[in-house]
C-alpha cells in the first residue's frame, strides 16, 4: 500500500492499493501532485494525490524485474530495475528510452535540470550519465554498497554528489573531477536497547541549499548542513 500523510497534522490523506508485493521506492513530482511508486512486482505507478480515485493515472510496466528506485523532475520519470536497466519516460511526448547498464542498481537520481542521471550500483561505484545520449561521464568510488540499497543524490545545484555507505558514512564527491572531497561519519545511536546497524541507506538533499537528510538502519534521521 502507498500512503500519503499530511505533515502538519500527521493524518493519512491518501491510500492506494495496486502493487502485488513489497513497494521498494517512492517519489513525488516537482508540483507535489503526483506520487510515484515502484515495487517488487515489476510495476511502477503514478497516483494523483488530488483525486479520490483508487486507480493510478498511469502504469509503467516495462521492467523485467523488481523496480528498485524511481525519481521524477519536470515531465520525466526514471526507474531503475534489478534487470540492470534504467528507463526514462518522457510523459509529455509519450517516449520511453531504455539503457542497459549491466550492473545491479541500488538507486537512481535525475538532476533538477534533467540533463544528468546519477546511478548507484552494487559494485560500489556511482555512475554519472548524460540523459540525452546515454554516455558515461564520470565514475565515483570509495563508498560501499555491498548487498544494500544505498541512496544517492545531487547537491548544491549539481556541483557535488553524495551517497550513503556501509560503515555509517556519507561520501561527498566533486561532480566535475570525480574526487571525494569529504567523508562524514554518522554516529551510532543506541535505540530500544540496541545499536543501529552501520548502514546509511537513504539520502534526501535540498535542491539548492547545502543540506541533506540521512537515514541509517534503525530509527534515526540526521540533518546535515554546511555554511560553505
Amino acid at each position: 500500500m502507498v500512503m500519503l500523510w499530511d505533515v502538519a497534522t500527521g493524518v493519512s490523506v491518501n491510500r492506494w492499493r495496486r502493487h502485488l508485493g513489497r513497494i521498494n521506492a517512492i517519489a513525488i513530482n516537482d508540483e507535489s501532485n503526483i506520487v510515484l511508486s515502484g515495487g517488487i512486482d515489476k510495476h511502477a505507478y503514478a497516483w494523483d494525490r488530488r483525486s479520490k480515485s483508487i486507480n493510478p493515472v498511469q502504469s509503467l510496466n516495462e521492467a523485467k524485474d523488481s523496480v528498485i528506485s524511481i525519481d521524477s523532475h519536470k515531465w520525466f520519470v526514471i526507474t531503475a530495475s534489478l534487470d540492470e536497466t534504467i528507463r526514462i519516460y518522457d510523459l509529455r511526448k509519450g517516449i520511453l528510452c531504455e539503457d542497459f547498464i549491466g550492473k545491479i542498481p541500488t538507486s537512481v537520481k535525475l538532476a533538477t535540470d534533467c540533463h544528468l542521471i546519477l546511478l548507484n550500483c552494487s559494485d560500489n561505484t556511482l555512475r554519472l550519465f548524460d540523459k540525452e545520449d546515454g554516455s558515461l561521464l564520470q565514475k565515483f568510488s570509495g563508498h560501499r554498497t555491498d548487498d544494500y540499497r544505498i541512496g544517492c543524490s545531487f547537491v548544491q545545484g549539481n556541483a557535488h554528489i553524495i551517497s550513503g555507505s556501509v560503515g555509517n558514512s556519507m561520501y561527498i564527491w566533486n561532480l566535475l573531477n570525480g574526487q571525494c572531497v569529504q567523508k562524514l561519519e554518522v554516529p551510532l545511536i543506541k535505540s530500544n536497547s540496541r545499536v543501529s546497524t552501520n548502514v546509511v541507506h537513504s539520502i534526501a538533499a535540498h535542491p539548492t541549499k547545502p543540506q541533506c537528510l540521512l537515514a541509517a538502519a534503525g530509527d534515526h534521521v540526521f540533518l546535515y548542513t554546511s555554511d560553505d
